[in-house]
């Protein structure tokens, strides 16, 4: 009796979930104007023996812009 209650309920749970998913193609379009890249450059002085070098890599960060104007 108890498998029987616990299967009744992983399919109701499984089912009221699946009608929740929301489709990502259309999420997707919706959020894509908003979604930006930003690039960042770090500059390093190294000293290599004798020789100072300027070196440049990709910097690290992250954040987010927030706009009333877009969605």
């Amino acid at each position: 009796m108890k498998k029987y209650i616990a299967l009744t309920l992983f399919f109701i749970i499984n089912i009221s979930v699946k009608g929740q998913n929301q489709d990502l193609t259309k999420l997707y379009e919706k959020v894509n104007p908003a979604v930006v890249v930003i690039l960042t450059e770090v500059k390093d002085v190294v000293n290599v023996g004798a020789v100072t070098k300027t070196v440049s890599s990709e910097g690290l960060g992250s954040g987010f812009m927030i706009s009333d104007k877009q969605i």
